[in-house]
């Protein structure tokens, strides 16, 4: 099988895009991100693969910034169309956390001759006279992992944080702005807020915000089942809380309960009419396969900045 060269579009957010460890599996995108195509590569592109191909199986990925290769996937699954497990996090390139490898900037030392064009990838196949040589790299390369897998992130709180319910929330706070700001080095923040909103509800049980704090994490994370009763656990405090039901429908969608997800970001959007919640529930119709729904959604956004981003 040949191999798969995806140029990084923006190296700053690697650590919560192609290299964030979801549930044990990474996701990384052949088409730009601006895009809102659900079609992704070309699969005929590679001389395996054909029209009707939908996936081809066990292809390795290196991906390229600057010319360099800054990491790659081993046996990797490569699909036409987009793949969403969630919101924040879309690829159509998948690989098992434990098969994924990302390189500290010292190591970034292999050039990769290789000319893009307007795509974000390339294919190397087997007779080109790189890949022979692209594989043994990968096959002979021992050195540091900076990769952060779910499974081996151990976090604790300081001790000046276990006493004070102010501390532990700022701290969430603080990381859920990096998160939307996509200035998160790594998945062990998003684990650290989930342990510095589980300790600040012993101190504020009665409180909504560690809840949705542990539920904006378990979200991250992957863990769903968390997630949805830290959430509701926040509702309980606070019935009329927005934000913690909009937060709730992505949670929703993300376990495959897409209707209801739309219709609860719908609710927020009447009561809020903020039309980013509207654009949400559009998301979670489209992404749930309810297209024409989608649109009618999108349909109603009056913001011309908005429509102009959705290509309305």
């Amino acid at each position: 099988m040949a191999l798969l060269a995806i140029k990084v579009e923006d190296s700053a957010t690697l650590p919560l895009n192609e290299f964030y460890d979801y549930q044990g599996t990474c996701y990384a995108l052949t088409r730009t991100r601006d895009s809102v195509s659900d079609i992704c590569i070309e699969l005929e592109d590679f001389y395996d693969g054909t029209v009707t191909d939908e996936t081809l199986e066990h292809v390795d990925i290196v991906f390229v910034d600057g010319g360099r290769v800054i990491g790659w996937y081993r046996d990797a699954q490569v699909s036409r169309r987009i793949l969403r497990p969630t919101l924040f996090l879309e690829g159509n390139v998948t690989a098992g956390s434990g098969h994924v490898w990302l390189l500290p900037e010292k190591m970034r030392q292999y050039e990769l001759d290789i000319d893009f064009g307007s795509r974000l990838y390339s294919v190397i196949e087997e007779t080109d006279p790189r890949y022979a040589d692209l594989e043994g790299y990968l096959d002979i390369y021992h050195g540091e992992n900076i990769f952060q897998r779910a499974a081996s992130v151990h976090v604790s709180i300081g001790r000046e944080y276990k006493n004070d319910f102010d501390m532990c929330i700022n701290q969430c706070i603080e990381t859920a702005e990096r998160v939307m700001k996509n200035e998160c080095t790594g998945i062990s923040e998003i684990c650290m807020m989930a342990a510095y909103a589980q300790q600040a509800e012993l101190f504020g049980s009665a409180q909504a915000d560690p809840y949705y704090y542990e539920a904006m994490a378990q979200y991250q994370l992957g863990d769903t089942h968390r997630a949805m009763k830290a959430v509701n656990n926040a509702l309980k405090l606070e019935p009329d809380g927005n934000d913690i039901k909009a937060l709730k429908a992505c949670i929703l969608y993300s376990m495959g309960h897409g209707l209801e997800g739309a219709a609860l970001m719908d609710e927020v959007w009447l009561e809020e009419g903020d039309e980013v919640y509207l654009l949400n529930e559009g998301r979670i119709l489209l992404y749930s396969h309810h297209v024409a729904e989608a649109f009618e959604c999108f349909a109603r956004i009056g913001d011309d900045t908005i429509r102009e981003e959705l290509g309305i």
